[in-house]
């Protein structure tokens, strides 16, 4: 899978694409999850963003493309980036909402533990 197949199978999912500004990649791909807790900073958005970046790295001439999914968010003041990193295009493709239910669990599991306290 090239970045434009993965690119067509994010916007297939409701992903869009955005340029990415921090350079670590061509482009991210987001996505609201809906009805779960919002980040702090969002007060007028619904969930949190999942973001899909893109990248490659060359070691030595050889080409290693790699993507990330992330779920990052404000939760009592303090920022947290939840991720799993190092996937095979392919693989986000397909375990993609395994992937992001698990996030958005630790997501979440951030509220429990702090009523926990």
């Amino acid at each position: 899978m090239n970045l434009d197949e993965l690119k067509v199978a994010l916007e297939s999912k409701g992903f869009r694409i955005y340029p990415n500004s921090l350079g670590r990649g061509p482009w991210i791909a987001c996505r609201r999850r809906s009805g779960v807790r919002r980040c702090e900073c969002n007060e007028t958005k619904d969930g949190i963003q999942v973001v899909a970046t893109p990248s490659e790295l060359d070691v030595h001439g050889t080409i290693f493309p790699s993507v990330e999914l992330d779920v990052t968010g404000e939760f009592e003041g303090r920022w947290y980036k939840l991720q799993c990193y190092s996937l095979k295009q392919d693989e986000l493709v397909q375990s993609l909402d395994e992937i992001e239910s698990a996030l958005v669990r630790a997501w979440e599991a951030l509220k429990e533990q702090s009523h926990g306290r």
